[in-house]
């Protein structure tokens, strides 16, 4: 598969960096649609366990330690909500942790999935294969803790998929980059009864002009491809 034969092209462009504790819509002239998709599917594939089917659990990791790894898999069945005709603004995605180890800083890197998966049948070595054409990276510049709202910008991602015409699931990867050594991060899924699922946030025009607040918090670095 794409994760094992390590067969992706990662493509680095430009990058810009801001630190943020999250985002924040305000308002303007006027204010872009907005809409939000709960999860339609999550999950986290091991290589330390490449049979193992992860899609009950209550949380998903996203991990490395030395050459051992957990990816996060997201899908969200927005295809409906997004014509051609609409201009994706902003998409980002919110996830709650449940808890986090090892050493940190460390960096989260979100790529786009090219094919659908089951969360119930998915595993390491059936996962569908990603690319990192378009990717944004996270800074967690320390161990977030139990309930930690952190948001992932995942416009460029969500961009290409509707540009590339894949009408089914929009899908998600996320992985540990390649500098981390010892450091995971769980967050909750849609099977946990404690906290909320991830959520897609997505900001699109018509109509108006748009603009972002950072709020007071814990604060994590963006990384966004542009």
């Amino acid at each position: 598969m794409a994760f094992k034969s390590r067969k992706i092209a990662w493509v680095m462009v430009a990058v810009s960096l801001i630190t943020v504790s999250a985002f924040a819509l305000l308002p303007s002239s006027g204010d872009p649609t907005t809409f939000k998709s709960s999860v339609f599917g999550d999950t986290y594939v091991s290589t330390a366990n490449p049979t193992a089917m992860y899609g009950r659990d209550t949380s998903f990791w996203v991990s490395k330690v030395g050459p051992v790894e957990n990816w996060g898999l997201l899908s969200f069945d927005v295809a409906s909500s997004l014509p051609a005709s609409v201009v994706i603004v902003r998409a980002r995605i919110k996830m709650l942790v449940t808890e986090s180890y090892g050493t940190f800083p460390a960096t989260m890197v979100a790529g786009r999935l090219l094919a659908d998966f089951s969360e119930a049948t998915v595993t390491y070595n059936t996962a569908p294969a990603a690319a990192f054409d378009v990717s944004s990276n996270t800074v967690f510049t320390k161990g977030p803790m139990n309930g930690f709202t952190a948001f992932v910008d995942v416009t460029q991602q969500l961009r290409a998929w509707r540009d590339s015409g894949q009408k089914t699931l929009f899908g998600l990867v996320l992985t540990m980059d390649r500098a981390t050594a010892n450091a995971g991060i769980a967050f909750a899924s849609r099977e946990s009864t404690n906290l909320a699922g991830p959520i897609l946030q997505v900001f699109t025009l018509p109509p108006g002009q748009y603009g972002y607040r950072i709020p007071l918090g814990e604060t994590f670095v963006v990384r966004t491809s542009n």
